[in-house]
């Protein structure tokens, strides 16, 4: 009678491991992954809560999840502030003693991702799939990707955009895979260049050109520090004066644009907006 309790203990104990490791397996491929990202602003923090779509654009979710757990965004200020568009972030770590740059300090990307174990890779430089670029295929209508999801038409508050920095037209073309077919296509690398930067929707808008993948589910949180940010701007005499206008030279480390010399002009905020950490709660 032990022996017969036994075996049917021990069965029982199998079906359960075999239960909580099928549960382990499904919540690593759940269509709606989940993440945090602290931010703090003038001595306090407003914690965002995401949820993203990886049925509606799956390279993009799995790309950005990979440097949540990573930690490389912990640390990032919002190097672009526009009260009635987007935060701009994912390019740039905060140091008053950098002056020259208004605190700006560049996290070198692409040395980072190289040495991520299983980076996910969705662009490569031939048709052999043999070298990964490092960047994401650009999942949105302009670069012939089906956006199934009406909210992600249009950027509603909140929302996380992939972002990209402007680069010359045909400047290379590269090998995309599509997922839903698992065939090549041959795109300009200009679409397929997205890295590490993105953007918070603060004003709705429609723009066919980036890859919108996650929708704020806590809009009271990024409300409160949108009025922070304003109130403090309003102690300023000249409500420009709160932020740096800074020119800074961009994908110098990006081997298909290099020698472009390419720039963009930021409106920093002189009270720094760090996001101190994210991390994801389900995948």
């Amino acid at each position: 009678m032990k022996k017969t309790l036994k075996k049917v203990g021990c069965t029982a104990l199998a079906v359960c491991s075999l239960a909580v490791g099928a549960f382990s397996f499904t919540a690593c491929t759940t269509d709606r992954p989940e993440v945090e990202m602290q931010i703090s602003f003038n001595g306090a923090t407003y914690t965002l809560y995401y949820e993203l779509y990886r049925k509606y654009a799956p390279n993009t979710v799995n790309h950005f999840l990979k440097l949540v757990e990573n930690g490389y965004y912990d640390g990032m200020c919002i190097h672009d502030y526009n009260s009635n568009g987007k935060l701009y972030t994912g390019a740039y770590t905060y140091d008053e003693t950098s002056v020259a740059t208004s605190g700006l300090v560049y996290k070198p990307y692409f040395d980072t991702v190289k040495t991520y174990e299983d980076f996910p890779a969705s662009v490569w430089t031939d048709n052999t799939m043999s070298t990964p670029t490092y960047t994401l295929y650009g999942e949105f209508k302009n670069n012939d990707f089906s956006v199934e999801h009406g909210n992600f038409k249009t950027q509603e508050f909140g929302a996380l955009t992939m972002y990209y920095t402007a680069k010359p037209v045909d400047v290379a073309r590269v090998e995309v895979k599509k997922v839903s077919t698992g065939t090549l296509a041959n795109k300009d690398y200009r679409y397929n260049s997205a890295t590490s930067r993105f953007t918070i929707t603060l004003a709705p808008t429609t723009d066919y050109n980036y890859c919108t993948f996650a929708l704020l589910k806590n809009h009271d949180a990024l409300q409160s520090l949108k009025e922070a940010v304003e109130e403090y701007k309003a102690n300023y005499d000249d409500v420009n004066s709160f932020f740096k206008t800074q020119v800074m030279k961009v994908d110098r480390d990006d081997p298909f644009v290099a020698d472009e010399d390419l720039e963009e002009t930021y409106s920093v905020p002189v009270l720094p907006i760090i996001i101190e950490e994210m991390k994801v709660n389900k995948y």
